[in-house]
């Protein structure tokens, strides 16, 4: 009933390591967590919480958490990925009801009733800081596709998320409790961080973030309505697979670099987490500058001989936001 894969109630320390297809009854599909864990550039797939535990569960419990993981203890997540994973109640990825820290991570096509990335508990004692990570893909069948916060906190710093799906509200981020932001982070939920700092791209306009896109289709059935794109997740170099985003596209040199915590110096690949001179949104880092593109402006020339043309009448130069037009 209790950590299909891994039951801890001590200290655990996983490293390049793969927790995948396990099932539990009741908590933790793939690992469920009350003490201190840690885990480092490590894969948590395809597990899942049936919730069938019947007349086993604890009192007044009907429903399981956590597909992935499930921690009610301290746990810190680094250069990890967690997808695929699934619950029948809360948390397809990760179901958190202490204390949480996720850095340069990749929550991809988890789902849940609620919170299909991630739920943090109703309890009010869940505290979820989110540093340089993507989340995209997850599917709620009611409320946050990728996160659900029902009470407690949640802090996000340079990340994405965006590209998730919810059947009631909150496609991106839904609950009652305190979302706090920093840095700089996108959505594709409108009215969702800060106007004017954090980015919002509408769902249609994805291209703009993700390299590569894949259509989510949560009940299987065509055109039914539900269907919503996402990043894709692929291998893309570095010990975990990860979701790839545009070059000169709205995450990449868009991040704070005094929001990056102390110490990280590697995207989730073990690549530079700061090039071109500003860090890029998510678990990845593009290891390639932004380039400005340009178009020629006067198709039909015709000028004499002895006419000179400027490079302004010829060419028009666009650039990302921030990038200098020289």
């Amino acid at each position: 009933l209790i950590g299909g894969g891994i039951a801890n109630q001590g200290t655990l320390t996983l490293t390049n390591s793969t927790v995948e297809n396990n099932s539990s009854g009741y908590i933790g599909g793939g690992i469920a967590s009350d003490n201190t864990l840690t885990v480092i550039g490590s894969t948590l797939s395809g597990n899942q919480v049936s919730g069938l535990g019947g007349g086993l569960f604890p009192p007044g419990y009907t429903n399981g958490g956590g597909g992935g993981l499930y921690n009610s203890g301290k746990a810190t997540l680094l250069d990890t990925t967690i997808a695929g994973n699934k619950s029948n109640y809360a948390g397809g990825g990760i179901y958190n009801s202490e204390q949480l820290t996720l850095t340069n991570v990749t929550l991809a096509d988890n789902g849940a009733y609620n919170g299909g990335g991630l739920a943090n508990a109703a309890c009010g004692c869940g505290n979820v800081s989110i540093y340089d990570t993507t989340i995209t893909g997850n599917d709620a069948t009611q409320f946050g596709g990728g996160i659900y916060n029902a009470n407690g906190a949640v802090t996000l710093a340079n990340s994405i998320v965006a590209g998730n799906g919810a059947g009631y509200q909150g496609p991106d981020i839904a609950g009652t409790g305190t979302t706090n932001y920093t840095g700089v982070n996108l959505f594709s939920q409108a009215g969702v961080g800060r106007a004017g700092t954090d980015v919002y791209v509408s769902p249609p306009d994805l291209s703009q973030v993700f390299a590569s896109l894949t259509t989510i289709d949560p009940d299987r059935v065509p055109n039914s309505g539900d269907e919503f794109q996402t990043g894709t997740l692929a291998n893309n170099g570095g010990p975990v697979e990860t979701v790839l985003i545009t070059q000169n596209g709205a995450a990449q040199d868009d991040g704070e670099n005094a929001a990056v915590p102390s110490g990280l110096t590697d995207d989730a690949r073990g690549d530079p987490r700061v090039f071109d001179g500003i860090v890029d949104l998510g678990a990845v880092e593009l290891q390639v500058p932004e380039t400005p593109v340009v178009t020629p402006v006067a198709p039909n020339i015709n000028a004499s001989a002895s006419e000179t043309l400027t490079p302004s009448q010829l060419f028009s130069v666009s650039a990302p936001v921030g990038f200098p037009v020289l």
